[in-house]
């Protein structure tokens, strides 16, 4: 029993070192950008040795792959939590939208961008991106069919929409972030895909009430 606590709280550490040095990463990515963003930055702003640092994740490399895997659980929960609650009286569109917006439109997505970019030269890595990325993306819709808070319409209008939404999001996201956030005009702009979401939900809709011909 005494052997088994012990191995359980060294689990725990162990993973909740990882956690951090996951969370330092994002953030010190988000903040200065890939090159400012080395290892010992790393172990520093987690409070931990470099040593320490390489002793869960051996490469750098690995600690930016956990950094991935690490954001891409954020949408999958999100997209877990998708639901078509009509909170405003105007159809689901516009929670669905602003949702993902929430972990697409933050400071902290920019990790992403700067990994991507960052390992893009090395063509191994760039390879290994590609292929996190659709995993993510079969991960997603896996996790969209299996939501039973979503109509069939509203999983049917974004399984269609989805790649849309978030190539839209990130371009506006990279607007936002070197222009500045305005406000009225990020609304106007996430307006627009609550629009095209809605319209595709309410046409997916029709179509599957409308009484089958006689």
């Amino acid at each position: 029993m005494v052997t088994e606590l012990k191995r359980r709280s060294q689990a725990d550490r162990t993973a909740a070192a990882r956690a951090a040095l996951v969370e330092s990463a994002i953030t010190l990515l988000s903040e200065h950008g890939f090159a400012r963003t080395t290892t010992a930055a790393i172990a520093q702003h987690a409070a931990v040795t470099t040593g320490a640092l390489h002793h869960h994740f051996p490469t750098k490399e690995g600690l930016l792959i956990a950094v991935l895997d690490e954001l891409a659980e954020q949408a999958l929960v999100l997209f877990r939590g998708l639901n078509d609650r009509d909170r405003h009286g105007d159809g689901p569109a516009r929670s669905i939208v602003r949702s993902l917006w929430s972990l697409y439109g933050s400071r902290r997505y920019w990790a992403v961008w700067e990994i991507n970019l960052g390992l893009r030269p090395d063509e191994n890595l760039h390879q290994l991106l590609i292929e996190h990325r659709t995993h993510t993306r079969e991960q997603m819709n896996a996790v969209l069919a299996a939501n039973t808070a979503l109509k069939p319409e509203t999983k049917q209008a974004l399984h269609v929409l989805l790649p849309f939404l978030l190539s839209a999001m990130r371009g506006i996201f990279l607007d936002t972030f070197f222009t500045g956030h305005d406000s009225e005009t990020l609304d106007q702009q996430l307006e627009r895909l609550q629009h095209a979401l809605d319209q595709e939900i309410r046409s997916l809709s029709t179509n599957t009430h409308s009484p089958a011909p006689a």
